[in-house]
């Protein structure tokens, strides 16, 4: 889970994270859980089980017109930083595009690509590097 309020220390609620949805403990929605989006490398194609994913953030996002989402993409140390850069953007690209058009709006996505930065496992065999060729999402309300 990405969007996981629980350990941050400056929280403004109590929060229970469900299968899918973050509530606070009076109920309040304050966010949706989404699991990494992985890739193949050099690759930004989606596959049918991450859809499935993005089409639920979908559904959530219509049914509150004031949910937004933070989508930022990875890719491993393999390549030059500017193919890393461009190939972690096309991602998180990728990712917008998949939801608008499932009706999503441009305007309640925020894109970030960080290349190779910020691995969440050191890059030191295959199966790590795919661990990093990632998109994260996280999806919050405003107010």
């Amino acid at each position: 889970a990405i969007f996981d309020l629980r350990d941050q220390p400056h929280a403004l609620y109590d929060v229970k994270v469900t299968e899918d949805v973050v509530t606070s403990t009076d109920k309040k929605v304050v966010g949706l859980k989404v699991d990494n989006i992985n890739f193949a490398t050099n690759k930004t194609e989606l596959v049918q089980e991450d859809k499935a994913d993005l089409d639920k953030v979908a559904a959530f996002m219509k049914e509150r017109p004031k949910a937004y989402a933070v989508i930022a993409g990875y890719t491993d140390d393999v390549g030059t930083r500017d193919h890393n850069e461009r190939l972690s953007r096309n991602r998180a690209m990728m990712v917008s595009n998949y939801l608008n058009q499932k009706g999503i709006d441009d305007s309640r996505m925020v894109l970030f690509w960080y290349g190779p930065n910020n691995p969440i496992v050191p890059n030191s065999s295959a199966a790590n590097q795919a661990k990093n060729r990632r998109v994260e999402l996280a999806v919050g309300l405003e107010g």
